[in-house]
């Protein structure tokens, strides 16, 4: 529903595309089995948890891929909250997706990115 009713007319068409992916990819296949009533901060953790996770076939999902999640998936919860559908976002009481670490030229790039 927010990403038809609310995102469509929000954003444009590259970013609605992007946010669609997410959706369809991340978000209803690991969270679109709960009702939004039962989304709670714990589940919104164990959803990041679950994304960063190693998996049997190599790592998780990249830092950035987990982030746009987190991004779209607080956007949506945020709306929700808005129109009295939740009491609050519980998106806004998870600790987020943890940046990477290490010294690496990959995390490097990616802490100047986010400063930038």
């Amino acid at each position: 529903m927010w990403l038809r009713d609310f995102a469509r007319s929000s954003v444009s068409a590259s970013t609605y595309r992007g946010y669609s992916g997410i959706v369809r990819r991340y978000l209803k296949p690991e969270l679109g089995h709960l009702k939004l009533q039962r989304l709670t901060t714990e589940a919104v953790q164990a959803f990041y948890g679950r994304m960063q996770a190693p998996k049997p076939e190599g790592r998780g999902l990249s830092w950035k891929t987990a982030r746009q999640a987190h991004i779209v998936l607080h956007l949506a919860l945020g709306q929700a909250a808005a129109l009295k559908r939740l009491p609050s976002n519980p998106a806004d009481r998870t600790q987020g997706i943890k940046p990477p670490t290490g010294k690496g030229k990959a995390v490097r790039e990616t802490r100047a990115r986010e400063t930038a």
